[in-house]
């Protein structure tokens, strides 16, 4: 009896060592790729992420941008336009950006001055119009202000503590 429990315990524990739940753009992660993406940024947290890999931008499916991932990697799974939530009617690569997105580009560029519409933004931060050309630079975007995209601290310095976020200079806090 005691074999058959050892056994079973050799053969499942790999198993649910490994056993982690990681969606990117709605789509779950094979094994396979699970490694390869625990190659590139180390131990990756289980979760729902989405990733726009013209940008290189990712974040939780719900939220805002949480910071910059190496861009041009290709998952299973078109980034969708939601996958943030909705109402601001700013699309930036097809995905409609969080309101906290909203309000961080309001706070570069002035309130007012952030129009709705589509548009594009590749990994330098340059954008314009979707289909036509370059017209603006967001030069946030252009830093490499964190490679991995599963660390706690976003573009504009604050921390993500589990689904919270506490403002970088510590005068904010939201759950």
């Amino acid at each position: 009896m005691i074999k058959k429990i050892m056994l079973l315990v050799i053969l499942i524990l790999p198993q649910l060592a490994t056993a982690v739940d990681i969606y990117i753009n709605k789509v779950k992660l094979n094994d396979n790729e699970i490694s390869a993406l625990q190659n590139s940024y180390g131990e990756v947290q289980e979760g729902r992420y989405w990733y726009d890999s013209f940008a290189g931008l990712w974040g939780y499916e719900n939220g805002p941008t949480q910071g910059k991932a190496i861009a041009n990697v290709y998952f299973r799974g078109k980034l969708p336009a939601n996958i943030s939530g909705r109402g601001t009617s700013i699309f930036i690569n097809g995905r409609e950006i969080h309101y906290k997105e909203k309000q961080y580009l309001e706070s570069i560029y002035g309130a007012g001055n952030v129009k709705t519409g589509r548009y594009w933004v590749n990994h330098l931060g340059e954008g314009g119009y979707e289909g036509g050309v370059a017209f603006f630079k967001i030069t946030q975007l252009s830093k490499k202000m964190r490679l991995s995209p599963f660390s706690t601290r976003d573009l504009v310095g604050g921390n993500v503590v589990g689904k919270g976020y506490i403002g970088s200079k510590g005068d904010s806090a939201t759950w």
